[in-house]
C-alpha cells in the first residue's frame, strides 16, 4: 500500500482516498436499501393477496341475498322426485337397473348384462352404481344418453366405453341399417338415507309400583 502511495501523485492519492471513503459510506447505504426493498416487496405481496381476498369476499357478500332467495325457492320444491325411492341398497339398486334397462330398450338398445356395484354412503345420502353392457347404434346411443340426462330421478353416467364391432375401414352400404356397437356404461343414482329414530325406552310394569311390604305380620296374640 505504501509503495502504491509513493507511485501515485498527490492528486491520485486524494482520488484514492475519496474513492475509499465513498465505498465506506455507500456500502452500508446499499445494504439498508436492499433490506428496505426486500421488506417492501414482502408487504406488497401480502397487500395484493389481502386485496384479492377482500374482493372475493365482497363479491360473495353481494351475492348472498340472491343465494338465500334461491335456497328458499329450492326448499319449497319437491326434491324427492330427483332421488331413487328404494329404502335399502338392494331396492334402490334394483330401481336404478330397471330405469336404465327400460330407457335402453325404449331406444332400440339390446341390454346384454347389468351388474350392481358397491354403494357408497356419505353426508346423509347413498350413491348406487351399476355397470350396463349393451349393443346399440350410435344414433340410438345418443338418444339413450339424452333420455338419461333429462329424466327424473337423476341418473349420472360416470363412465362410457364404446367398442366398434365393424372392421377397420368398414363403410355401410347406402340405405343399410346403422351398425351396432358394444357399449359399456357406468351409471349411478342418489337415494337419501332413511333417518332411523332411536327407540323410546319403556318402563317395566313394576317401575311405578312401590316395593312390596316386608313388615312382618303380627300373630293373633300380638307377638311377631
Amino acid at each position: 500500500m505504501s509503495t502504491l502511495r509513493q507511485r501515485l501523485s498527490p492528486r491520485g492519492r486524494r482520488l484514492l482516498a475519496i474513492s475509499i471513503l465513498a465505498a465506506i459510506i455507500l456500502l452500508p447505504i446499499a445494504g439498508i436499501a436492499a433490506l428496505a426493498w426486500t421488506g417492501h416487496r414482502h408487504y406488497d405481496d401480502a397487500l395484493f393477496k389481502m386485496t384479492r381476498q377482500l374482493k372475493s369476499q365482497s363479491s360473495a357478500n353481494a351475492a348472498r341475498p340472491q343465494m338465500l332467495e334461491t335456497v328458499e325457492l329450492l326448499k319449497g320444491k319437491d326434491i324427492k322426485k330427483y332421488f331413487l325411492k328404494g329404502g335399502t341398497p338392494a331396492l334402490a339398486g334394483a330401481e336404478l337397473q330397471e330405469l336404465v334397462k327400460s330407457i335402453a330398450e325404449q331406444n332400440s338398445g339390446r341390454v346384454l348384462s347389468v351388474q350392481s356395484l358397491p354403494h357408497k354412503d356419505a353426508d346423509g345420502y347413498r350413491q348406487l352404481s351399476a355397470t350396463v353392457q349393451m349393443s346399440v347404434s350410435v344414433p340410438n346411443l345418443r338418444s339413450i344418453l339424452y333420455a338419461l340426462e333429462s329424466r327424473e330421478p337423476y341418473i349420472f353416467v360416470d363412465g362410457l366405453k364404446v367398442t366398434s364391432q365393424a372392421g377397420f375401414g368398414f363403410k355401410p352400404a347406402p340405405g343399410a341399417p346403422e351398425v351396432e356397437h358394444f357399449v359399456q356404461m357406468d351409471v349411478s343414482g342418489i337415494a337419501p338415507l332413511a333417518v332411523v329414530e332411536a327407540p323410546t325406552t319403556t318402563t317395566s310394569a313394576s317401575a311405578g309400583k312401590s316395593p312390596a311390604n316386608t313388615e312382618p305380620k303380627k300373630s293373633a296374640g300380638g307377638k311377631t
